[in-house]
């Protein structure tokens, strides 16, 4: 029975959420940057108006707006015209706490980029409250399907996220998400499959020699959730606290 086993890693999957999600209401490849000024305090930390991003620019440069640098970066055909658009994950180069935009860019025939969106909530804050990297690998790409890919992996509660991103019928929407935790006694890996409307939960029991693997699919209702919305930590939670697995906690 795996049902005690499994409290640790619950505790710890669902405790990261929620403290995300709390601390977000008070507040070409990856290329990663580590000249962010690490001085701000929590207390000091002052919830700023969102800056607005230009609706098209002749150079994906013009997108960054004054205070701010690339974090993540990467370039490929999302809308499937044969023209490579770009992707920024974007971080105030003086304060650490600050909430990063992802911007999608579509590139147009002429050479000139269009906003296709902003989110705010597609990937995290960089650092906690404390100032420790909630993630110690971070990484955004387009593959050769046209999807976005943000994969994000740490040590800890952090865990492993990976979520995905399509173009389709003209809104860019949230298709998929992944996470994997390691817990004492077990492991936990699930799946939110929105275009398929089903939740898959992959529990090993690392308790025994052989760590046997119990996997469990029930059906999950999810609305559109289109990227400049989507909010994966919050989807997550209300989700997962909703499903019904027999296996149970």
């Amino acid at each position: 029975m795996l049902h005690n086993t499994l409290k640790p890693i619950f505790f710890l999957a669902v405790l990261f959420l929620i403290t995300r999600c709390n601390q977000r209401e008070r507040s070409t490849e990856h290329v990663k940057v580590d000249t962010v000024v690490q001085t701000a305090k929590a207390e000091e930390h002052m919830v700023k108006a969102k800056p607005v991003f230009p609706d098209s620019a002749k150079r994906v440069e013009e997108f960054i707006l004054e205070g701010y640098i690339i974090d993540m970066e990467a370039e490929g055909d999302l809308n499937k015209n044969s023209l490579a658009d770009n992707v920024m994950v974007l971080i105030e180069k003086d304060d650490s706490l600050s909430e990063r935009p992802v911007i999608i860019l579509f590139q147009s025939k002429s050479g000139n980029y269009m906003n296709a969106g902003v989110s705010w909530t597609a990937v995290s804050e960089k650092y906690t409250s404390d100032l420790f990297k909630i993630y110690e690998y971070e990484e955004v790409k387009i593959d050769t399907n046209g999807t976005l890919l943000i994969e994000m992996s740490g040590t800890g509660p952090s865990g492993y996220l990976k979520t995905q991103y399509a173009f389709e019928e003209g809104v860019f929407n949230l298709i998929l998400m992944e996470t994997y935790h390691m817990g004492a006694g077990a492991h936990q890996g699930m799946e939110y499959d929105i275009k398929r409307s089903i939740i898959t939960q992959t529990i090993v029991n690392t308790m025994k020699e052989d760590m046997p693997e119990e996997t469990e699919t029930i059906p999950y209702s999810f609305s559109q959730i289109r990227f400049d919305s989507a909010n994966p930590d919050k989807i997550m939670e209300a989700a997962y606290n909703k499903a019904k697995f027999k296996s149970g906690f």
